[in-house]
């Protein structure tokens, strides 16, 4: 018989649960579609960075059409998004690039100036 001290804590380790996508293709599969998708998507960046620069615009241009809670909503998406852009294409865009295409599509409602080929 076992006293109360002789007793000790175990752990329940939950399996981790795998995604569809690596299930059926296996986690380094996975990861390295992940990986070749943002390679592709910087390496484009840096080719057009207009285009980068175009979409920021059109999504803060979009934003200043709603009022309220939408706006509001809208608002703090486009900060997210902004700030996605920037990190994931810091070496192919300037930070200032990505300000000034959003203070662009703020301000003047047209994002036709900004070239994507």
């Amino acid at each position: 018989s076992f006293s109360v001290e002789d007793k000790q804590d175990v752990d329940v380790v939950k399996p981790v649960e795998l995604s569809l996508f690596a299930r059926l293709v296996g986690e380094d599969t996975q990861a390295r579609v992940i990986e070749s998708i943002g390679t592709w998507a910087n390496d484009k960046a840096k080719e057009n960075p207009g285009c980068v620069e175009r979409f920021v615009c059109e999504t803060y241009k979009t934003g200043e059409t709603m009022s309220g809670i939408p706006y509001l909503f809208m608002s703090l998406t486009n900060a997210a998004v902004s700030f996605m852009v920037a990190e994931q294409f810091g070496e192919a865009i300037e930070m200032e690039a990505i300000t000034r295409a959003a203070k662009y599509g703020r301000m003047t409602g047209t994002c036709h100036r900004m070239e994507c080929p």
